[in-house]
């Protein structure tokens, strides 16, 4: 049983944000988690109020380089994946 993941302490200041999936609801979020091969440590799932969407977080970093640098090692497995600051 993995323990679950603080998702106010991942989400609490702004970070550059790996996002490996945009969906219509929570349930949907957690499923794709639950289904994905990727180290699921820091992922968590994001309520965009404006967007009306969940997004899957893949990891937080403080810095866009460090962010981009970690994009570009799952690009193979996440084509679509994409930063964002939040």
């Amino acid at each position: 049983e993995e323990a679950p993941v603080n998702t106010e302490a991942i989400l609490g200041e702004p970070q550059f944000r790996i996002i490996v999936a945009s969906l219509p609801n929570r349930v949907m979020a957690q499923r794709w988690i639950d289904r994905s091969n990727l180290d699921k440590s820091g992922m968590v799932v994001a309520y965009i109020e404006n967007l009306n969407t969940y997004r899957v977080v893949y990891k937080s970093f403080p810095s866009f380089a460090a962010a981009r640098k970690e994009l570009l090692n799952i690009k193979g497995s996440i084509p679509d994946a994409w930063i964002v600051e939040f």
